[in-house]
């Protein structure tokens, strides 16, 4: 599988993996690895940190691109689009046929018919990480495609592997080098030391080799046993199409019946199948020879030197699980996986086990090497790799924070007349160069996802824990009482809540406005959605007037300031802002940017009033037409004016305006206690 270098595939749909913050959290007891085969998928569920993420299932899939088509944008960016008129197939129907056993209970729960993306949510909310983490090794976007499809409804971080995860490029990995190569390399020298040969049979067969300092020697690619056989029918007119079964039964006749192929055959089909065998055994007595010759005065041969020369074809080499490796004598490893490998080992052997005949005087393999056909070679480098990025290096406070949000549930009011609120998962986040920047990605139970700001997170997180997965809301849906689970979920919500607002001061203003509601339980009140009949009027007013009209428009809000070395204690500021974007085109939200750095979302009745407010203090703006700030000196309000709160209360004020102001002591402010409260106000710029 080789591919392009990292980062230059613009058609990547999987994103690359950063450690440690795309590490599976603490909490998750499962996860995920796939590996992309050209014709199979290779899946295996890992046990969770504790565990060491060893893996303790594999299966394997077919990925036909009969088996479903994808729909939707081809933009990488973007999630596919719910709304397709033209889709036709079901993700969650997709997924159920590709997940096996315990992982299908992972993700759909114990009923074996469970298959929707309720049953996903449902089973997801009872997990104590709601999310998966799953990574793939892959160098095709195509199949990346389909398998963000197939986890589409499932709240899910799905990651890529790169090759230099595993070796750096010091150690020789080049950037074209496949990502699959190095992982089975990484496997090999996991459990077999160095130096080490590996042979990879699938579609292409591939050789690579570690030295002794584990430094990436370099290897072959070639054509697989398939593909040699499907080349020949390819490019003649008359030679069959020997499929993998056509070819066992040849193989089995010859091996049962200790009759090898012959050499000089009599049919077509013979004659493809006996040249095949060998070339490709001739072939791996060369690789193995080439690394016996560079690599032999480089390790002690004790236990070949003792290997008596009529040693038997019982202490011939066997295929066995990664548990059973590295406990003989030491001998040069040599490495055979993938799907073909137990045929390449055969063919390796004295003989080629009969399977064809060979040259005279290099039937014979050296016994100084130690030939093992491993199966999933690459899920548990994959395990070992995941759990050592888990503990590289400490995360910062963002990336532990983002650990603590991701999967938690919250609540919203329902887009959907039928509903009261709609519940869901947080179950990626985008970061941005600050915290109060972040996107953070959710999916309701309902299958409708929406991108939330951080002001929005914590509405969300704190209606949740008002309302639950049930609410006494008479004529709700969910109306009833909890599970015992729920509370454990509402604790967790609580201390992230708790961390959110100390981490910012946008989330801690909005924690001061709510806590009266949330003291009288009334915040569903607050949040509950607007009767059909308004938001068709509402529509009916937007069908006449474009919302993208406010977009870059100014905007006005007053803040109370409770500190009183600034001001009274009913004393309010204005702040001012800009419409930057229209966040939630269903509800006519809008994003707000204020010239501090904070942040809202407001709708469009708040925007109107906000626009409104800034018409009448637009002499006191710092920021021209241009963008720019220019200082202005910082004024009190004049009796006469717009009153606000109490007379001579209303400070108008751009942050910038606070700070560079009050050390100049211009303006209204005075220096000594002020001072004090103005390098607070720095801090947080």
């Amino acid at each position: 599988m080789e591919g392009v270098e990292g980062g230059k595939n613009k058609n990547m749909t999987i994103k690359y993996a950063e450690w440690p913050r795309d590490a599976p959290s603490a909490l998750e007891r499962k996860a995920i690895t796939i590996v992309c085969g050209n014709s199979r998928l290779h899946w295996a569920l890992h046990e969770g940190i504790t565990n060491k993420f060893i893996p303790i299932m594999f299966w394997h899939t077919a990925h036909d691109d009969e088996d479903y088509e994808v729909h939707g944008s081809d933009n990488d960016d973007d999630d596919y689009d719910d709304d397709d008129d033209e889709k036709k197939d079901d993700p969650c129907e997709i997924l159920d046929q590709h997940i096996a056993g315990q992982a299908h209970s992972l993700i759909f729960g114990d009923n074996e018919n469970s298959r929707t993306v309720q049953d996903v949510s449902e089973t997801a909310a009872k997990r104590d990480s709601p999310g998966i983490s799953v990574y793939v090794i892959s160098s095709n976007p195509p199949l990346e495609k389909k398998i963000r499809f197939m986890f589409r409804d499932v709240p899910a971080k799905i990651f890529k592997l790169k090759n230099t995860d595993f070796f750096t490029s010091d150690q020789g990995v080049y950037p074209t080098m496949g990502v699959d190569r190095v992982a089975a390399l990484y496997g090999a020298k996991l459990h077999y030391g160095s130096p080490v040969l590996v042979i990879d049979g699938g579609t292409a067969m591939t050789y690579s080799v570690l030295d002794e300092n584990s430094n990436i020697v370099g290897g072959g690619i070639g054509p697989g046993v398939a593909v040699k056989l499907k080349s020949l029918s390819d490019y003649t007119g008359s030679l069959p199409n020997i499929d993998h079964k056509k070819l066992k039964s040849i193989v089995d006749n010859a091996v049962s019946t200790n009759t090898p192929i012959p050499f000089f055959a009599k049919d077509s089909e013979t004659a493809m199948v006996t040249s095949v065998c060998g070339e490709l055994s001739c072939q791996l007595r060369n690789i193995v020879n080439h690394y016996i010759h560079r690599f032999q005065p480089k390790l002690p041969l004790s236990a070949s030197a003792s290997a008596s020369a009529g040693e038997k074809a019982a202490d011939l080499p066997t295929t066995l699980t990664i548990g059973e490796v590295g406990k003989e004598g030491r001998k040069l490893p040599v490495i055979i996986t993938g799907g073909d490998g137990k045929f390449l080992q055969d063919l390796l052997k004295n003989d080629a086990s009969g399977i064809v005949t060979l040259e005279p005087g290099v039937s014979s393999v050296p016994k100084n090497v130690n030939v093992k056909n491993v199966t999933n070679l690459i899920h548990y480098a994959l395990g070992d790799l995941i759990y050592k990025k888990c503990s590289e290096k400490p995360m910062n406070a963002d990336e532990r924070l983002q650990l603590k949000i991701q999967g938690l549930r919250i609540a919203s009011p329902a887009i959907d007349e039928k509903e009261t609120f709609s519940r869901g998962c947080i179950y990626t986040i985008e970061p941005e160069s600050m915290f109060e920047g972040y996107k953070f990605h959710a999916r309701f139970d309902n299958g409708i996802r929406k991108v939330f700001t951080l002001r929005q997170l914590y509405d969300g997180l704190v209606l949740y824990n008002e309302i639950g997965e049930k609410t006494n809301i008479p004529g709700a849906l969910h109306e009833g009482i909890d599970e015992e689970w729920v509370s454990e979920k509402k604790m967790w919500s609580k201390k992230v809540q708790e961390e959110l607002g100390n981490r910012s001061r946008s989330v801690k203003n909005r924690m001061r406005e709510l806590k009266p509601h949330v003291e009288k339980r009334e915040l569903h009140k607050l949040f509950k959605t607007r009767t059909v009949k308004r938001a068709a009027k509402r529509a009916k007013k937007l069908k006449d007037e474009n919302p993208n009209k406010y977009l870059g428009m100014r905007f006005a809000k007053h803040f109370p300031i409770e500190d009183a070395s600034i001001a009274d204690e009913s004393a309010q500021t204005v702040f001012f802002g800009t419409v930057k974007y229209i966040s939630d085109p269903e509800r006519i939200w809008f994003f707000i940017q204020y010239d501090d750095g904070d942040s809202e979302e407001f709708g469009l009745e708040e925007l109107s009033e906000g626009i409104l407010l800034y018409k009448q203090h637009k002499r006191n703006d710092s920021m021209d037409k241009d963008g720019n700030l220019t200082v202005l000196p910082v004024e009190r309000k004049r009796r006469g004016d717009l009153p606000v709160g109490k007379e001579d209360a209303v400070l108008y004020t751009n942050m910038s305006n606070l700070v560079d102001l009050t050390e100049s002591n211009k303006g209204c402010l005075n220096r000594g206690l002020d001072s004090r409260m103005i390098s607070e106000f720095k801090e947080d710029v």
